[in-house]
C-alpha cells in the first residue's frame, strides 16, 4: 500500500483539453505515442483519471437513485438496478445509438448505388453514364467508405466510455453496500462473501462493455434492414422476398439459442461463485487440511466444481460455435435463392445487379445475421449481470446509525501516488515535497504529553507507567510520531 510519502502529480488527460477536431481524429494520442517511440513507458506517464470517471461522483449518482428505487419498496413495488441505470444513461444512449444508426445507414446503403452507376459504366454499351458521373461514382464509393471509418471509431469510444462510467458506478455501488452488510445473517453475506464479490466486480461488471458495443445494432438492424428490402425489390422484384424470408426464418432459432445462452450465463455464475467458495475455505484452513493429510481429498472436491463449471462454459462454446455456423451459411444460401429465383422468373441477369444484391446482403449479413445474435446474446447476458448486482444489492443491512454510505464527500484529499517498478523488479520513487505539502491530510487525533497509568497483572502491588506521549493521526496514516 502506498504510505503517501512519494506522491506525484499526474498530468491532465489531454482529451480533457483537446478541441473537436483532436478528438475527432485522435490527434491528441499524438504526445503519449511520441514518448513511447523514445523509450519504454512506465506507470507514472498514465494521464490522471478524468473527472466524469472518478467511482466517487458516479457512485454518488447511481446510489441516489438506487435509494430513490428502495423507498418504492415501502409501496408495493420492487426496486430494480436496470431501471436506475437507464434513468441515468438510457435517454443519452438511446439518442446517440439511433443518430448514429441512420447517419451509417444513409453512408452504406449509398456505396451499393455509387456502385451500380460505376459498374454500369463499364458495361459495353456504356449503360449512358458520362464520364463526368463515373467519376463521381468512384468519388463516391471511396468517400463514403472513409466517412463510414471515421465516424465508426468515435462512436467505438463513446459507447465503451459509458459502459466503463456503468461498470464503474456499479462497482462503487456494490462497494458502498459491502461496508453496510449484516454478516451475521445468513446466506451469501456469510458463505464466501470475498469470492462472490470478486466475480460480481469482475466477470459480471465485464459484461457492459461488450452489451454496450452491440446494443447499437439492436437499433440499426430494424431500420438497415427496411431499408435493404425495399432497395433490394427495386432491384430484382420479388426473388428479393426469397432469399430474405429464408434469412429471417433463423431469426426465431436465434433468439431461442440467445436465451439458452443467457441461462447457461447464470449457471456459469453460479457454478463459479461455488468453486471460489470451495477455494476461500481451503485457503482459509490449509493448515489443518495439511496436518490432517487431506490434500487429495479436498483436491477432489475443487476438481469437481471445476469440472461442473466447465461442463456449462463447453456447453456455451458449443452453442456460440453453431451461431457462428449459422450466420456464415445463411447469407451465402439467401444469394444463390434469390438469383436463381431472379433468373428462373425471365429476368436478364446483369453485372451490375450481381455485384449490388452481393453488396446489400452483405450489409445485411453485417446487421441482421453477424451482429443481431451477438446483441441479443450480450444484452441478455448484462440483463442477468445486472440481476445477480440487485441481488446482492438487496442483502441484509446494518444498523448505519445515521451515518451516510451514499454519498461521499468530494472534498476528501485524495493522495496520488504511484509506485513504478524499474527493470531489475525493484521499485523508484520520486519524492515530491510541494505536493506532500499541498495534500497534507487534516489531523484526527493528537496529543502532547500524555501519560498512562497502570497495574501490572503479574505484580499486583507494581504499577506501570507511560509519560511524554506525543503523536499525531491524520486521516490515511501516521504523519509525526514522538
Amino acid at each position: 500500500m502506498d504510505p503517501g510519502y512519494f506522491d506525484i502529480e499526474r498530468e491532465q488527460n489531454p482529451r480533457e483539453k483537446a478541441n473537436i477536431f483532436s478528438k475527432f481524429c485522435y490527434w491528441y494520442t499524438v504526445p503519449i505515442f511520441v514518448k513511447g517511440r523514445k523509450g519504454q513507458l512506465s506507470i507514472s506517464d498514465l494521464y490522471r483519471c478524468t473527472p466524469g470517471h472518478r467511482a466517487a461522483p458516479r457512485g454518488d449518482t447511481i446510489g441516489r437513485k438506487w435509494k430513490q428505487d428502495l423507498l418504492k419498496k415501502d409501496k408495493g413495488k420492487n426496486p430494480s438496478l436496470l431501471r436506475a441505470i437507464i434513468s441515468i444513461y438510457g435517454a443519452k444512449f438511446l439518442i446517440g445509438n439511433i443518430i448514429f444508426a441512420f447517419c451509417d445507414s444513409f453512408i452504406k446503403l449509398a456505396i451499393p448505388m455509387c456502385l451500380e452507376g460505376l459498374i454500369n459504366y463499364f458495361s459495353p454499351a456504356h449503360g449512358g453514364v458520362p464520364v463526368t458521373h463515373a467519376y463521381l461514382y468512384a468519388l463516391g464509393v471511396v468517400g463514403f467508405m472513409v466517412m463510414s471509418a471515421s465516424i465508426m471509431h468515435p462512436m467505438l469510444l463513446w459507447l465503451l466510455d459509458t459502459a466503463m462510467k456503468i461498470r464503474v458506478a456499479c462497482c462503487s455501488l456494490i462497494y458502498r453496500k459491502l461496508l453496510r452488510l449484516d454478516l451475521t445473517v445468513g446466506g451469501k453475506a456469510s458463505e464466501g462473501l470475498a469470492g462472490h464479490v470478486v466475480n460480481l466486480l469482475t466477470t459480471d461488471a465485464q459484461r457492459f462493455d461488450m452489451a454496450c458495443l452491440f446494443m447499437v445494432d439492436l437499433v440499426r438492424t430494424p431500420i438497415e434492414s427496411t431499408i435493404i428490402v425495399y432497395l433490394m425489390y427495386r432491384q430484382i422484384g420479388v426473388a428479393t422476398l426469397i432469399g430474405v424470408a429464408f434469412l429471417l426464418s433463423f431469426i426465431p432459432l436465434q433468439g431461442y439459442l440467445s436465451k439458452i445462452s443467457s441461462k447457461l450465463r447464470r449457471q456459469t455464475a453460479i457454478r463459479t461463485d461455488n468453486r471460489i467458495r470451495l477455494m476461500n475455505e481451503v485457503i482459509q484452513s490449509i493448515e489443518a487440511i495439511k496436518m490432517y493429510a487431506w490434500e487429495t481429498a479436498f483436491a477432489r472436491i475443487i476438481g469437481e466444481a471445476r469440472k461442473k463449471e466447465m461442463n456449462v462454459i463447453k456447453k456455451s462454446s458449443w452453442l456460440r460455435a453453431v451461431m457462428i455456423s449459422c450466420v456464415k451459411l445463411n447469407t451465402k444460401v439467401a444469394i444463390l435463392l434469390s438469383i436463381v429465383s431472379y433468373i428462373s422468373f425471365g429476368n436478364a441477369l446483369t453485372a451490375a445487379k450481381v455485384f449490388v444484391i452481393f453488396s446489400y446482403y452483405d450489409i445485411l449479413k453485417y446487421t441482421l445475421v453477424d451482429f443481431l445474435p451477438l446483441a441479443i446474446t450480450f444484452t441478455l447476458e448484462a440483463y442477468v449481470s445486472i440481476k445477480r448486482m440487485q441481488e446482492f444489492l438487496l442483502l441484509p443491512e446494518v444498523d448505519d446509525d445515521g451515518v451516510d454510505l451514499v454519498t461521499i464527500d468530494d472534498k476528501t484529499p485524495v493522495m496520488n501516488g504511484v509506485f513504478e517498478k524499474i527493470g531489475n523488479g525493484q521499485q523508484a520513487y520520486i519524492k515530491s515535497e510541494s505536493n506532500l505539502e499541498r495534500m497534507k491530510p487534516p489531523v484526527l487525533i493528537a496529543m502532547k504529553d500524555y501519560s498512562a497509568h497502570w497495574k501490572n497483572a503479574e505484580d499486583s502491588g507494581q504499577i506501570a507507567a507511560l509519560s511524554d506521549i506525543n503523536f499525531t493521526v491524520s486521516l490515511w496514516r501516521v504523519v509525526q510520531m514522538g
